[in-house]
């Protein structure tokens, strides 16, 4: 009676570790999108190792920004937009949409083109093709499909991360070069430099991140079958 107590106690206990993990992967993800992959990837082919700090550096802040977003949602039961709107000045409110609109706009509209240029790769499609029906596709999903087909679907989808590590082995990499640039700051003071050092920031703390976090936990509770 003891032993099946036990067993039955770890499933949860394994269900929640595996849930957890599961879900830190799509929030990995949700901030590893095409937009930031094409920043990452012209920062390196620029400047080879020379802005790997920027990784130690920008993941405490993305930790931060996350972690409380988070809290927001479980312990307030409202999104970012939600919570501003209860408790703070409509001119806040509305100065913060306008921002995070302009923001998540653009951000989209590379999302897509980033997409559009990979599936080009395969299939030698007219690019403005392949944006309007990536971007139909997204919409549909999102407007009709429910928050636990989302999940499940992008939960999957998240494995392609594992590709990095297989191409940090691929690559090959010099170490001393890399272990330099990532723990020895080189800052060069010119546009280009202090350009692609924004956008590393900027697609690395992304807007959306701070609104799809709160929102995440907040349709999670309600997906849940014990929810009232």
């Amino acid at each position: 009676m003891t032993e099946q107590a036990n067993k039955g106690a770890d499933r949860p206990t394994r269900k929640g570790i595996g849930r957890a993990a599961g879900l830190a992967l799509i929030a990995g993800a949700a901030d590893d999108d095409c937009s930031a992959i094409g920043t990452y990837a012209s920062a390196g082919a620029r400047f080879g190792p020379d802005l790997l700090w920027t990784a130690p550096v920008t993941l405490p802040m993305m930790y931060t920004v996350v972690y409380l977003s988070s809290k927001l949602g479980q312990v307030s039961g409202r999104g970012l937009f939600q919570v501003i709107a209860d408790f703070y000045p409509r001119w806040l409110l509305w100065s913060v949409l306008v921002g995070v609109l302009i923001g998540n706009t653009i951000e989209a509209a590379a999302d897509l083109g980033a997409m559009a240029a990979a599936v080009n790769l395969f299939l030698p499609l007219p690019i403005p093709l392949i944006v309007a029906v990536v971007a139909t596709f997204m919409f549909v999903l999102q407007v009709f499909g429910s928050y636990d087909l989302l999940r499940k679907l992008f939960r999957v989808l998240a494995l392609a991360l594992l590709a990095y590590v297989v191409s940090a082995f691929l690559a090959k990499p010099e170490l001393m070069p890399v272990l330099s640039g990532t723990f020895l700051p080189k800052v060069h003071f010119n546009r280009e430099y202090l350009s692609i050092l924004v956008a590393i920031i900027g697609t690395t703390l992304s807007a959306y991140l701070y609104t799809w976090q709160s929102n995440r936990e907040v349709e999670g509770d309600r997906g849940r079958p014990n929810h009232a």
